[in-house]
Formats: structure tokens, C-alpha cells, sequence
């Protein structure tokens, strides 16, 4: 990578911009999110409206079922439920009691 692209992330960073785990798809450097929570390569000038990703989220968040969450909560129960018969702490036990509680509320909710 050039000294002028090193720079220019640099640059960002300095104000305010975060650099992201993930790479631009055009040139494989690393992305930035800046304060407009818009997503910059310095690299190269690809940009992408963080507003995408939220909306890709929430379409993702509605595409879980209530049978999923039931599947889900059920896992969980099981789970509690084991660690119940394998505990000898009072407090654990005490914890473990109340979150199956919780679940058994959640569950009737779905």
C-alpha cells in the first residue's frame, strides 16, 4: 500500500473515523466508518451509507420466527436444567432457578 494511502487513513483516524474489521469489497484495504456513520475506503473512494447495513439488520431481526425463539428458549431450558442437576453452589442455584422462571414467562408470552 502506498505512503499516500497510509496517510490518508491516518488522516481519518486522527479524525474521528473508525477503522472497521471488515475490507472494501473493490480493493480489499481496510474500511472506515466516519462520523456520518458513512463507510469509506481511502484507498480507492468506495463509500457505503451505513443506513444499508441498519436496514439489512432490522430485515434480518423480523426474519426470526416466533418458532425459532420458542426453539431457541427451549435450548436454553434444557441447558439451565442440566447445569440445575449438576450444581452444589447455593447462589448458582439460586440464579439458575430464577432464569428458568424467566423462561417459563418468556415461553408462555410466544
Amino acid at each position: 500500500m502506498s505512503e499516500d494511502k497510509v496517510k490518508e487513513m491516518a488522516k481519518l483516524l486522527l479524525s474521528g473515523a473508525v477503522m472497521l474489521a471488515e475490507q472494501c469489497p473493490v480493493c480489499g484495504a481496510p474500511l472506515f466508518r466516519l462520523k456520518d456513520n458513512t463507510i469509506k475506503c481511502p484507498a480507492c473512494g468506495y463509500t457505503k451509507a451505513e443506513k444499508v447495513e441498519k436496514k439489512e439488520r432490522e430485515e434480518t431481526k423480523q426474519k426470526i420466527t416466533v418458532g425459532t425463539e420458542k426453539e431457541i428458549l427451549t435450548k436454553k431450558l434444557d441447558l439451565l436444567l442440566q447445569n440445575l442437576e449438576r450444581s452444589q453452589d447455593v447462589n448458582e442455584i439460586k440464579t439458575i432457578l430464577e432464569t428458568i422462571k424467566v423462561i417459563h414467562e418468556l415461553l408462555k408470552e410466544t
